[in-house]
């Protein structure tokens, strides 16, 4: 797997499709568009001249996001940074590269810990019921119950006891 990383572009609606031809000059394929509203508490600035309307709905904005390979990103950034300099109203497009990679493997093998050791707790629970008492069931309930609560609560005993004992962050 190639290392990716989040793109995230602003820009003015007048100017959505020069970012798309900035995509795919530079070969970036899958991408998210949205529309937004950007708000300025400045009612002196003239709309052109201005990121954010002072009123909603005076222009809009999009929001454009990629999940991409790094190679990119200086590319588009040079691109960018092109087209910027040639504008002549004070709106230019604005990106940020967030890189992800160390977070999402974090969260991933959190995720793993949590489900193996509630699959071991559960298996070895369940021969501990057959092989020496029906009461072991009690505790394969339990761990089924703080398998399902996070759902509900959004707090997990075992991401708790993973970041307290074992200093396993997302």
């Amino acid at each position: 797997m190639r290392p990716m990383k989040l793109l995230i572009v602003t820009v003015v609606e007048d100017y959505q499709d020069d970012v798309i031809q900035l995509f795919k000059d530079v070969k970036i394929k899958d991408f998210s568009e949205s529309d937004i509203d950007g708000y300025k508490n400045s009612t002196s600035l003239l709309m052109t001249s201005s990121w954010f309307p002072s009123k909603k709905g005076t222009a809009d904005s999009r929001f454009f996001f990629s999940f991409t390979e790094e190679a990119k990103f200086d590319s588009a950034f040079k691109l960018i940074k092109e087209f910027n300099e040639r504008l002549v109203t004070y709106n230019p497009i604005k990106a940020i590269v967030i890189p992800i990679e160390k977070h999402i493997k974090l969260l991933i093998m959190k995720n793993r810990i949590v489900r193996g050791v509630a699959g071991k707790l559960i298996l070895v629970s369940l021969l501990l019921a057959i092989y020496v008492n029906i009461n072991w069931l009690w505790f394969t309930t339990f761990v089924g119950v703080n398998l399902l609560q996070p759902s509900i609560t959004k707090w997990c005993l075992m991401d708790t006891i993973l970041e307290k004992v074992f200093k396993v962050k997302d």
